[in-house]
């Protein structure tokens, strides 16, 4: 593997990307956030639309993108399947997923969704429920525990929030850091290479 070493504006030597590049690179992740906010809705100004970042990482030739959410931010994007045996109203979610309920195969308690759906239904103002066949209340743990099972077992719909920011982006940021780079390239050629 090669290393591109470009010249700072002290004429040192760096392992970074060429400012024309580095540009489009901040253009686009700014945009593709911007774009996934968008499409949270109401739910921009939350939690999760709070903690999207992107930071960027030049390492030899390699160039990497990595965006940062929250730890459920994947799960929300591409939905959960339900673990299965679900027998009330309404058909499973998270069709096509590569994650399911069940699997073990992320880390995650039923402490920690227990926390997560108190915290949920405390900002939604739940308090308790009603029993949909005698019509009576029952408390706000029965009430927490019937939620967390048919999320469980039916699982959690698609968004897409990010997926369809980061798709609806990424052409024109190949095209504008091909661009970019070759004329990032003549100017390094220029600076360090002249003519005696």
């Amino acid at each position: 593997m090669s290393t591109i070493f470009i010249r700072n504006q002290k004429g040192q030597f760096t392992n970074a990307l060429p400012p024309n590049a580095d540009e489009v690179v901040k253009n686009f992740t700014q945009r593709v956030l911007n774009s996934a906010r968008k499409n949270l809705g109401d739910k921009a100004n939350g939690t999760l639309g709070q903690s999207l970042m992107a930071r960027s990482n030049v390492s030899g030739v390699k160039l990497e993108i990595e965006f940062i959410g929250e730890d459920y931010a994947p799960f929300y994007d591409k939905g959960v399947r339900g673990a299965g045996g679900y027998k009330g109203r309404g058909g499973n979610r998270g069709q096509g997923s590569p994650f399911k309920f069940g699997t073990g195969s992320h880390k995650g308690t039923w402490g920690k969704f227990r926390n997560s759906i108190t915290t949920w239904m405390q900002k939604q103002g739940i308090t308790k429920g009603r029993d949909t066949t005698t019509g009576r209340f029952i408390t706000f743990e029965s009430f927490r525990f019937l939620i967390m099972r048919a999320i469980y077992q039916r699982g959690l719909r698609t968004t897409n929030f990010f997926t369809n920011a980061f798709k609806l982006h990424f052409a024109q940021f190949k095209k504008d850091l091909q661009n970019n780079l070759i004329e990032d390239i003549d100017k390094l050629i220029n600076n360090n290479f002249k003519k005696d």
